[in-house]
């Protein structure tokens, strides 16, 4: 361990180490089962024996009969079909996945020893997750400080967000407008960072600064100017609707005939619930094993098929006290190991019966507004009802089935949904009319009069929330068009928030008055982020000396003034020298929870002499 912090010792900064990139067990996430050697297969025993109450509890799960913990071994991916139970491999898999976090752990442990409050993790991490990959097993990955992912993050950004800097790969010559979207986007998911690929796409051959830094700059200079450090100094509303993500669930989808892309799934129930404008994030079967349902008011299950007793205990008991549960087919058909149930275990509470299972092709289907291309054969309607149905093969098959259990009710949707494939056409927007009248909740926020999906999301620090609109560009090649084309493109919509306060245009700086209601134009493409603060914002005092010396170290005080007491608030410092330009150097921003802040300029004994002006802002006032 002590020649792995050595090994860094000469790098100038102590904040960040990456421990690898596009790393994985196999090559990225090929599908090859290691590792069976001699110092692998020990270690896999003792920590199967962490997982299981004895030996004879391990053969009940796997269907063996090993007579001593020596002889267990695990099976590769093509025995797992020939074999009684599929257990030997999908503990392996989740075994490999815990080893190659641990040894990651023990790397950062390392470093920590050395350079305290390091941040340090992977990066180069593929979003969907895999069965096979190490990296890919989210909520393994979580205990890590730092990540950076291909593609928005939205599953690892649910594990710990306020306490990781979990950032997405930009750059790779992306024209401007699809980086503009992909920050916006990054940002109103929880990113908290960003990693920007690579020097030569930034800086020309000849030192020239690139296109691409130019328009690099302004989006950066304007999320660094407020809008970013408001968000990241606060914690996204998430505690409406609960998603699962199972790594079980995923290694049960993988081991299907036919399969339906898990991770679609998973981001079509998501992005569904972000255009409705409701607060949510994934969850890990730990957690709902340990009671996290209680604060949440609805649990979807896409395709949760491998549930424990103790994940199924724990959502009768949600449903039972009166929460909403969702799921499309085959919940908790199997268990924790990948065994098939004698009969699916959330049946009564969907009030169906399911017999022979399978996914077939739709002709024809009753939901208005929603393209449906696979549904489930095999569902019996018991104390259900069923709302819509469609046909497979001239056969007539439920499609979503409600049902009241306990204080609670259940909805059980019939169908692959593909709500993140067609979404960004503006196609399926009947999924969201479905969700929402089955799901029945209040929104966050509520966009109408625009017709396109918008992602919306909320973030809260003490009483001030905020709220970010980013609408879908539907113009043709939207990505290659002038800014000024989406700008053409732009709406008036209402936007209705779900409670009321002084609500500021965050990134127009203008106060819209005491309300939960205002309209603003939307640009595709491009976001509208607005404050709701408990008081209104009257001034900003700022105290500063009349003349100062070069090399003088110099105390400047900015305090926001209100109608009541200030709380949290980001202020930035600007400062221009005496020939009108702008001193990076001393420019500066800051979070502070009383809405004052005593800045320090540590004026430089070359600097010009002349008359220097200070500005300080209130990022969510303006």
């Amino acid at each position: 361990e002590t020649d792995v912090a050595d090994r860094f010792h000469f790098f100038a900064s102590r904040k960040m180490f990456q421990l690898g990139d596009e790393m994985s067990i196999t090559y990225y996430n090929s599908p090859m089962d290691t590792c069976f050697c001699q110092f692998c297969l020990p270690d896999f025993r003792r920590w199967l024996q962490e997982h299981h109450a004895s030996l004879e509890d391990l053969n009940r799960a796997w269907k063996t009969s090993f007579q001593a913990w020596d002889e267990v071994r695990p099976m590769p991916y093509g025995e797992a079909f020939l074999h009684p139970s599929p257990a030997p491999w999908v503990e392996h898999r989740l075994y490999m996945d815990h080893l190659f976090a641990r040894t990651l752990q023990t790397k950062r442990q390392a470093l920590l020893q050395k350079y305290p409050g390091a941040l340090i993790g992977p990066t180069g991490v593929n979003s969907p997750p895999h069965v096979y990959g190490g990296n890919w097993n989210f909520w393994n990955m979580r205990v890590f400080d730092c990540a950076s992912y291909y593609g928005t993050g939205r599953i690892p950004l649910s594990f710990g967000r306020e306490q990781r800097l979990i950032m997405q790969y930009r750059g790779y010559n992306t024209p401007e407008n699809a980086t503009r979207h992909s920050f916006w986007e990054g940002l109103l998911a929880g990113e908290r960072g960003s990693n920007n690929w690579y020097g030569p796409i930034f800086i020309l051959p000849d030192l020239r600064t690139s296109q691409v830094r130019k328009y690099y700059q302004k989006l950066l200079w304007e999320l660094r100017s407020g809008p970013g450090d408001l968000l990241y100094h606060s914690r996204k509303v998430t505690d409406q609707v609960a998603i699962l993500h199972s790594q079980v669930s995923l290694i049960a989808n993988f081991l299907k005939q036919k399969k339906a892309g898990y991770y679609d799934k998973q981001l079509s129930f998501a992005r569904a619930l972000e255009d409705l404008g409701l607060g949510y994030r994934f969850v890990a079967p730990e957690e709902i094993a340990n009671g996290i349902l209680a604060g949440f008011q609805a649990l979807i299950l896409p395709e949760a098929s491998a549930l424990s007793d103790a994940e199924v205990a724990a959502i009768r008991e949600f449903v039972q006290k009166g929460g909403i549960l969702l799921a499309d087919y085959e919940p908790a058909t199997q268990d924790q190991y990948c065994n098939a149930r004698q009969k699916p275990a959330l049946d009564d509470l969907f009030g169906i019966s399911t017999r022979r299972f399978s996914l077939g092709k739709v002709s024809a289907a009753s939901v208005p507004g929603l393209n449906i291309s696979q549904a489930g054969k095999g569902i019996t309607v018991t104390a259900g009802i069923a709302l819509h149905s469609a046909k497979i093969n001239d056969q007539e098959v439920p499609l979503v089935i409600t049902h009241q259990f306990g204080r609670g009710r259940t909805a059980y949707l019939n169908f692959v949904p593909e709500y993140n494939a067609s979404r960004d056409s503006g196609q399926d927007r009947g999924f969201l009319e479905l969700l929402q009248s089955l799901l029945q909740l209040k929104p966050l926020t509520t966009v109408t009069g625009w017709e396109s999906p918008v992602q919306q999301s909320a973030f809260v620090n003490g009483q001030t929330y905020y709220f970010g609109l980013l609408p879908q560009p539907m113009l043709p090649n939207w990505q290659n068009r002038s800014r000024e084309d989406l700008q053409k493109a732009a709406a008036s919509a209402e936007v209705e928030l779900f409670r009321s306060g002084h609500l500021y245009d965050v990134r127009k700086g203008e106060y819209l008055g005491h309300t939960n209601k205002c309209r603003t134009s939307l640009v595709p493409g491009d976001a509208v982020m607005l404050a709701l603060l408990p008081y209104k914002v009257t001034g900003l005092a700022l105290t500063a000396p009349d003349r100062v010396s070069k090399g003088e170290i110099v105390k400047i005080t900015a305090a926001v003034q209100s109608d009541a007491t200030p709380a949290h608030h980001v202020l930035l410092l600007t400062v221009r020298r005496p020939d009108g330009a702008e001193s990076l150097e001393y420019r500066q921003i800051e979070s502070v929870g009383d809405g004052r802040m005593e800045f320090t300029l540590p004026f430089a004994l070359n600097d010009l002499p002349g008359k220097w002006r200070i500005q300080v802002r209130d990022a969510a006032s303006g």
